[in-house]
């Protein structure tokens, strides 16, 4: 039996998927490195238009729960090449890619099999330039993932004071929305129970990278500000 579990942590991540299963199956090189490369370049724009992958998958994932479906996914990439102009892949790699960050193969990526996927790969094509920032490298963190725990678990009360600060509606008119600042006043006193209070401050930096899944779309580039939508 082929041990693909190298580093014998209880999980097979995606270089341990293909760097063993490659080499014992007869995957064709070329065909894994094409893959990686897909994989390097789909992370590079999400940090450079999406602020990170972390950010790209809450955005993203319809269910807000953790498990992103195919159709998600298929949505996340289209719009990545929507707006950084690229052409979009095939239906057919979209799925290859999809099923190669679906560890479990249940159909669902869970925040794990992303994190596991999207941190092991540092590299890829050479024309990829993939560099964690400090911010980036916190929006897969633990501490980022209690911020988003804990404003879904306050999310009815949160509604409330958000729309006490909204002072305009989103472009199309149909929803109240908030700039940052009215954001984190909104925030402030739960930010400061839960975080600040035990020491664990939230610069705004990291604020904005955490709302940036509620960003309202402006691909017009028409806003002076970002706007986010909570409702």
């Amino acid at each position: 039996m082929v041990r693909i579990d190298e580093n014998g942590d209880g999980v097979i991540n995606y270089q341990e998927f293909f760097d063993v299963l490659g080499a014992s199956q007869g995957l064709d090189h070329k065909m894994v490195e094409r893959a990686n490369n897909k994989l390097a370049d789909l992370k590079e724009k999400m940090q450079k238009y999406m602020t990170s992958h972390g950010d790209a998958y809450r955005t993203f994932d319809s269910s807000k729960v953790g498990k992103m479906p195919f159709s998600d996914f298929n949505t996340l990439v289209l719009e990545i090449c929507r707006i950084s102009n690229t052409p979009a892949p095939s239906y057919a790699v979209i799925k290859d890619l999809f099923d190669a960050v679906d560890i479990k193969k249940d159909g669902n990526i869970d925040k794990a099999e992303w994190n596991q996927t999207f941190n092991s790969i540092t590299g890829g094509d050479p024309k990829s330039s993939i560099v964690t920032t400090p911010l980036s490298a916190w929006d897969n963190s633990k501490e980022s993932n209690k911020v988003g725990e804990v404003m879904n678990k306050h999310r009815k009360a949160l509604l409330s004071k958000f729309k006490e600060q909204s002072t305009r509606l989103a472009p199309d008119g149909k929803a109240q929305v908030v700039n940052f600042k009215q954001a984190k006043e909104a925030l402030d006193e739960l930010i400061y129970a839960e975080f600040t209070s035990k020491n664990m401050p939230i610069s705004d930096g990291k604020l904005k990278m955490v709302l940036n899944c509620c960003a309202v779309p402006d691909p017009n580039k028409s806003l002076k500000e970002p706007l986010f939508d909570f409702s």
